[in-house]
């Protein structure tokens, strides 16, 4: 399984099913900004949205079909 590209928009899908879409993305911390769906935000490492990508936690939203998707080129910030 792949992980999307995490750029600025991707739509991602929590483990408990409510869209969260990355706000920010800061290259030097290391950091990414996501919002949630009804407007609460908070932070983590990319190493660790790249864990819960991998492990499943959460999943990317094809945008083209509105589905959800964890079949990805990884291809990420930081890699």
């Amino acid at each position: 399984m792949g992980i999307p590209r995490i750029t600025l928009g991707l739509e991602l899908v929590d483990d408990e099913g409510d869209l969260v879409v990355v706000d920010s993305i800061d290259d030097e911390e290391q950091t990414v900004d996501l919002e949630t769906d009804d407007g609460d935000s908070y932070s983590m490492t990319l190493r660790e949205l790249r864990s819960k990508l991998r492990d499943g936690d959460f999943v990317a939203v094809d945008t083209e079909t509105e589905e959800s998707t964890a079949d990805e080129v990884d291809s990420d910030v930081g890699g």
